[in-house]
């Protein structure tokens, strides 16, 4: 009976360790999961901090040194042409009549996100009076390719329409051309990378791009981003059509951007206005300059 009493002394004690509570870790080693950080919404975030802010005012010629052969350096005496965020930012404010501050606050920043023509404010496109559209004819255009955001006949009025807003203001005449016929311009609505350098980038960033008359390689063309939410509506839903139309075919006929006049149909930044507010004054007073030039 001893072994029995035995093995039933060791149950016992077995059962006092097995019932004791185990300590806890020592906060020391204690492990913690790190939050999940949330990407950014590329749809909504524009323009990011430093180095896209840079590429965004190279782009569209805030920088002296892009494309450059002064901005390779030399083993005598360094670099040739140098510029900096701050001095890009700077011309830029300018450029537009901001508050001056070398920095990307919230003014400058809204203005980045804005949506915009393609093409740069510098240099300034309107160079070659010698190569400008006679005035001794009639000049047509033409909707190119099948794809198209809304309806195609309404798209056609509003070209249409659009190129009367110009006919106004510069003696300039035209009209749709006949389906097999060779056009002066061809407007195209296309996607992404379509060959001319001027990549799409989908909704809300750059909604188009036209070229001045002197390159007969691109001369009368303009591209238009088929992704963006075009509109014929004048309350503020979507991108209205006709509008940045105006605009596109002021750079076929020659102009630049116009950067100081905030309400300015040649400003690159999209805006919302009723056509018959189209060409204010300051634009009219540009074109006068051609309507006596023998090759308009």
């Amino acid at each position: 009976m001893q072994w029995f009493s035995l093995f039933i002394l060791c149950a016992l004690v077995c059962t006092v360790l097995c019932d004791k509570p185990t300590k806890k870790p020592s906060s020391k080693f204690k492990t913690t999961r790190k939050p999940l950080q949330k990407k950014p919404d590329s749809k909504t975030v524009a323009v990011k901090p430093n180095i896209d802010v840079y590429k965004y005012l190279t782009k569209f010629g805030y920088n002296p040194c892009a494309n450059s052969t002064k901005s390779k350096p030399t083993d005598e005496s360094g670099p040739l042409c140098s510029t900096n965020l701050a001095s890009m930012v700077e011309a830029f404010q300018i450029a537009y009549g901001l508050n001056v501050t070398k920095k990307l606050d919230a003014a400058t920043e809204k203005l980045m996100r804005t949506p915009r023509c393609s093409l740069p404010d510098y240099p300034p496109a309107f160079t070659d009076r010698g190569k400008l559209w006679p005035k001794n004819r009639t000049l047509t255009w033409k909707l190119e390719n099948s794809r198209s955001p809304f309806d195609k006949s309404k798209i056609r009025k509003y070209i249409q329409q659009a190129f009367n807003d110009w006919a106004i203001h510069s003696g300039l005449t035209f009209r749709e051309a006949s389906e097999n016929a060779k056009a002066d311009f061809t407007l195209t609505f296309a996607n992404d990378e379509h060959g001319d350098g001027f990549p799409h980038d989908g909704p809300g960033g750059t909604l188009a791009h036209a070229f001045p008359p002197w390159d007969p390689r691109t001369r009368g063309t303009s591209h238009y981003d088929l992704a963006e939410d075009w509109s014929d509506t004048y309350d503020g839903v979507g991108i209205n059509f006709r509008l940045v139309a105006s605009h596109e075919i002021g750079h076929n006929l020659g102009l630049g951007h116009n950067t100081l006049e905030s309400k300015a149909l040649m400003n690159p930044y999209y805006q919302l206005f009723e056509p018959t507010d189209m060409l204010p004054k300051p634009v009219s007073k540009v074109l006068l300059r051609f309507i006596n030039h023998p090759h308009m």
